[in-house]
């Protein structure tokens, strides 16, 4: 049984404004009434000073702003060969792919398998190069001053039949931090695709010490084969349910995704 929405009476503002009066005189008729023990009166008054306080406080602290909902998106990315030698590279580990996880180890949050950058040396600091190379014109699309970087993660990514990332930051723990932007790029062992679905989404996000987003508004961003997005890490985001009605591993969504470390 669904139990009822109860909507709480609405009190007209002047006669909450009376009653508000009201409360005030109450309470400063006890703390002047000597009958009433010191020691009550006195812990009335601290709790007052605490609520006036907080008051304060909450009235002078401003809200964090929110992040800009923005990123830059690079068609036709990598030369046709690099672009095979991923292709390659992911079939031919296909068994080394392994469950993906999150840092809080939250089941059920995440479903894909990642192949991590220590299985491909070689193509990592192609990739990487490429990517280092463009990063001028992504600091200018997203509007924001260039940084040193001081590390780049990468590991690919499949998402197979179902296969989904729920809405979180890539910045949201302790232990990552210090990434500054997040990149994505897409890549097809197949064409067309054999897979549906699998959107990137990315919300307008407030806050950074802990960031809430609102979900009515987002960005949606199709995975188009040999193309890169770059975004503040900090942006809330998700991937959307993929479908593959074939199953197979070779019609997955591929990434190699990742994220650069000031």
């Amino acid at each position: 049984m669904t139990e009822p929405s109860i909507t709480p009476p609405i009190v007209p503002l002047q006669r909450l404004e009376a009653l508000m009066g009201q409360s005030i005189d109450t309470l400063s008729a006890i703390l002047a009434d000597r009958s009433v023990p010191v020691r009550d009166r006195a812990h009335l008054a601290l709790r007052l000073l605490e609520l006036g306080l907080d008051a304060d406080a909450g009235a002078l602290a401003p809200p964090e702003p929110a992040l800009p909902l923005q990123f830059v998106m690079i068609p036709d990315f990598l030369p046709a060969e690099q672009h095979a030698a991923l292709i390659r590279t992911a079939l031919a580990n296909r068994e080394r792919f392994v469950s993906s996880t999150v840092t809080t180890n939250k089941a059920g949050y995440r479903e894909s398998q990642v192949l991590y950058a220590t299985e491909f040396p070689a193509l990592f600091e192609t990739v990487k190069a490429e990517i280092m190379a463009t990063l001028p014109a992504v600091f200018g699309g997203l509007e924001r001053p260039a940084f040193p970087v001081t590390q780049v993660e990468m590991q690919m990514t499949a998402h197979g039949d179902g296969a989904f990332f729920k809405v979180h930051s890539d910045a949201g723990s302790p232990e990552t931090e210090r990434r500054e932007l997040s990149y994505v790029y897409y890549f097809q062992a197949r064409s067309p695709a054999g897979f549906g679905g699998g959107r990137l989404r990315i919300y307008q996000t407030y806050g950074q010490t802990a960031p809430t987003h609102d979900p009515a508004q987002f960005r949606d961003i199709e995975p188009a084969d040999n193309s890169i997005v770059f975004f503040d890490s900090r942006l809330m985001h998700e991937v959307l349910p993929v479908s593959i009605p074939s199953g197979a591993f070779e019609d997955s969504r591929f990434t190699m995704n990742g994220w650069l470390h000031r």
